[in-house]
């Protein structure tokens, strides 16, 4: 196992031409991923430089850079997950989003709850947005985060 181990680290390091003769670092696969909650999980979601992973107990393990919080997962169990640039939101069990990691635009400070509950939510690693879809009944979408190109409207 360990020298798997050590090849596998050996390839993610190894540099490799591209089709112009440039330089650049080898393909990295990565190894399995083991994360809190054990061995199965139903989703996972991943940032610009971390990820986050929903096991079947529903408790959310966060890995990778953690410069604002972004992989510091908070306790208590979500109904899902979807992680940004560098952040994370998820919907707990009552309906209520909870955001963590980077709030420089307002990205990880969600709608209160219980005037917004939510039933799904959808960031992007691109940006710093977030929208969600409402549980109510027209299934309204709420967006907060990033607005300079009226994505948050």
């Amino acid at each position: 196992r360990e020298e798997l181990q050590e090849f596998r680290h050996a390839r993610r390091m190894q540099h490799v031409q591209d089709e112009n003769g440039h330089k650049r670092k080898g393909q990295n696969w990565g190894s399995v991923k083991e994360v809190a909650g054990g061995g199965y999980h139903i989703q996972v979601s991943s940032g610009m430089s971390h990820s986050c992973a929903l096991s079947r107990s529903r408790e959310v393990s966060c890995w990778g850079r953690n410069d604002y919080g972004e992989s510091s997962s908070p306790s208590g169990k979500f109904d899902m997950i979807s992680a940004g640039r560098s952040f994370t939101c998820g919907i707990r069990l009552n309906g209520a989003m909870k955001c963590w990691g980077k709030n420089d635009l307002g990205q990880s400070s969600p709608p209160p709850y219980p005037q917004y509950i939510f039933k799904q939510v959808s960031a992007s690693k691109g940006g710093d947005h977030v929208c969600g879809i409402l549980a109510n009944e027209s299934n309204d979408i709420v967006c907060w985060g990033d607005n300079d190109r009226r994505q948050a409207e």
